[in-house]
């Protein structure tokens, strides 16, 4: 049955029975979407959440059962789809009418702007495969839609069929008769079963599309279970005589076996979440972030998701990185003057820096122009059962550190490359961007070092800590920064059909590889040159304040062995054999030793600190007072070397 006889008996509003169709897909590569081309189960929830997105949706509410995972439901006020519209989207895999003509008349794209949705949104989506995503999850999915307006909803029951290279191919010949040759037309693949039909909707005016998901694949129920996890730890003391301790903060375990009955975990809980029960879904998200940052308190320096958190508290974690949301606390570009931070704009494509103040009433965003095209997101909230997501990137109040240079660093700037000369179709047309890049003492979760490039807010790539392969090994000081890259114009071409990565000889990959590169190493310089001014500043008054410290000891020493009126003498280092007026002379290349490499004018004159300082120890007692000047010196360089060898 075809697209336009199935649409035809579909639409009038009486239409009560199910209409058996077959699935298919415009070309046979993209039957392999329909089997699940995703990395992972969270992968098919941020494109679902993505489509939401695109249908001018305000809210996204996905539900399950966890820890069992044997349902999830995604529900969203969106715009809905027509009649017409879900049956192209059913037998179109792969051809999206998002950013064409054919999508503004299927009431998916604004009539002005094919590139937005009906209601001013940059769409996410546009080969047609997101909600095909499910496949990662399950072969079996219902799809309940309906527009404002409609007396009934729009419901499609799909099951999927699991894609082999010998499954049977059907030739679709669109040459005409008699004159069209044997290859002529297309091809199609009966990717699954669906069944259509019109339910009688109790309100009109609702709006809004459900995809129900049943039957989950063993593989997703055992991954969104952290099966391996528990697994490792229920066997770890007997395959390696060392017990393993389980994810910190974890949903709880099903029992091996067994789908109803829940594993008990310690004593007393089945689960351990980072929030509280009562905790509205706002605060339990910000808890979720809180505990990443609290681990730092706890004794872990560096901690990472995936010993902290089991998947599903990962997943969402991920997931609020991954989608169109507003930061949990402040958008980077609008830290002001009451964050602690040093600002600075990034000019010349990335190869300068200059200093930028940002006042208490104003942000980084006003000084540095950059402008509200790249804003924090509004009118959108995602819910995934107890959470409200939140992009988890706090860079408000960071933790204190022993880092001589504290204050977190902030560069920002935006860049613009036209290609000139070059044909569009092999350009990709004008790119261009807003970015950040924060360094900072600490940064945590280790996963959120690197850099981030969002399209239109959305990203299916995790952070680089290589920063898309920059040649220079500076370990250290990348593991300090993360980088977000907001784009603003083109860089669609350059994504891969999954999203979760991009075609690395694209122009734009190319240039902004460029860009973030050089604003990197203009980045990392300005922190060397910072962190020396800092680490010279802290020595000056690390020393002024052990010499006052000192002092005070010999002081004390002086007048308890010497009288009140006592005070010990100076002590001059000199190379040449005329004596000090008064006081200790030491000479300073037998007793102090030579001295280089970094900082060697700081480490000289703490060295005369201290060994001065012991100098006026002993002439307490005068016990400098009967060595020759050559014997003085003797035993000051010993004691020299031997406050060296202890250091």
């Amino acid at each position: 049955m075809s697209e336009d006889e199935v649409l035809g008996l579909l639409d009038g509003a009486s239409t009560t029975s199910p209409l058996a169709t077959v699935l298919k897909t415009d070309e046979r590569v993209l039957a392999r979407v329909t089997d699940g081309i995703y990395r992972h189960p969270a992968s098919a929830l941020r494109e679902l959440i993505a489509n939401a997105y695109d249908a001018d949706a305000t809210r996204v509410t996905i539900r399950t059962d966890r820890p069992r995972f044997e349902r999830i439901t995604v529900d969203d006020d969106g715009i809905g789809m027509s009649q017409e519209t879900l049956l192209h989207l059913l037998y179109h895999i792969g051809g999206s009418a998002k950013r064409t003509q054919l999508g503004t008349r299927l009431g998916m794209t604004s009539p002005g702007n094919s590139q937005l949705s009906p209601g001013g949104r940059p769409l996410i989506g546009k080969i047609g495969i997101g909600i095909f995503s499910v496949a990662q999850l399950t072969q079996s999915f219902q799809i309940v839609t309906k527009q404002r307006g409609d007396s009934h909803w729009n419901v499609a029951s799909v099951l999927l069929k699991q894609y082999s290279d010998s499954s049977p191919i059907e030739a679709k010949h669109d040459g005409q008769e008699g004159g069209g040759s044997d290859n002529a037309g297309s091809t199609e693949y009966e990717a699954g079963k669906v069944l259509v039909w019109r339910q009688e909707a109790a309100d009109a005016e609702v709006q809004g599309t459900s995809i129900i998901l049943t039957s989950m694949r063993p593989q997703t129920r055992e991954t969104l279970r952290s099966q391996d996890v528990w697994e490792a730890v229920e066997h770890s003391e007997a395959d390696t005589g060392r017990k393993l301790q389980p994810p910190k903060y974890h949903i709880g375990a099903m029992q091996p076996g067994s789908d109803s009955f829940l594993q008990r975990i310690g004593k007393d809980s089945t689960s351990s979440l980072p929030w509280a029960r009562a905790e509205s879904q706002s605060g339990a998200f910000d808890s979720l972030v809180r505990s990443v940052w609290n681990a730092i308190y706890e004794g872990e320096p560096n901690p990472r998701l995936d010993r902290l958190f089991d998947y599903y508290l990962k997943m969402a974690w991920n997931l609020a990185l991954a989608v169109p949301l507003p930061y949990v606390k402040k958008h980077p570009f609008d830290l002001d003057g009451t964050d602690n931070t040093l600002f600075y704009r990034l000019l010349d494509g990335g190869r300068r820096a200059d200093r930028i103040d940002v006042s208490e009433g104003s942000s980084l965003r006003e000084a540095a122009n950059l402008g509200n095209e790249v804003a924090s997101v509004a009118g959108f909230k995602v819910f995934l059962d107890d959470l409200e997501l939140k992009r988890p990137l706090d860079m408000t109040d960071l933790p204190p550190t022993q880092n001589a240079l504290r204050q977190p660093i902030m560069f920002a700037g935006s860049y613009r490359e036209e290609f000139p000369g070059i044909d569009p179709e092999l350009s990709g047309g004008p790119l261009a961007f807003q970015s950040y890049l924060l360094w900072a003492p600490k940064v945590a979760p280790v996963e959120s070092q690197g850099v981030l490039i969002r399209v239109n807010e959305a990203s299916g790539t995790s952070f680089d800590p290589d920063f898309l392969l920059y040649p220079v090994t500076e370990r250290q000081r990348m593991a300090q920064i993360t980088c977000e890259v907001f784009i603003t114009e083109g860089f669609d071409g350059a994504l891969n059909i999954d999203r979760e990565s991009f075609n690395f000889a694209h122009p734009h990959v190319v240039a902004l590889t460029h860009w973030v590169h050089r604003s990197l190493r203009t980045v990392i310089a300005e922190q060397k040159r910072l962190g020396k001014a800092a680490r010279t500043q802290k020595r000056a008054k690390d020393m002024g304040e052990q010499g006052e410290e000192a002092q005070d000891i010999i002081d004390e020493l002086w007048r308890r062995v010497r009288g009140e009126d006592a005070g010990a003498p100076p002590v001059t280092f000199s190379t040449t054999e005329r004596a000090a007026a008064e006081g200790i002379r030491l000479n300073s290349e037998k007793v102090l030793g030579e001295f280089s490499g970094a900082n060697w004018v700081e480490r000289r004159a703490l060295a005369q600190l201290k060994v001065g300082s012991i100098a006026r120890l002993l002439d307490a007692y005068e016990l400098l007072d009967t060595l020759e000047q050559s014997d003085r010196d003797e035993l000051m360089a010993a004691i020299s070397r031997l406050l060296r060898v202890f250091e």
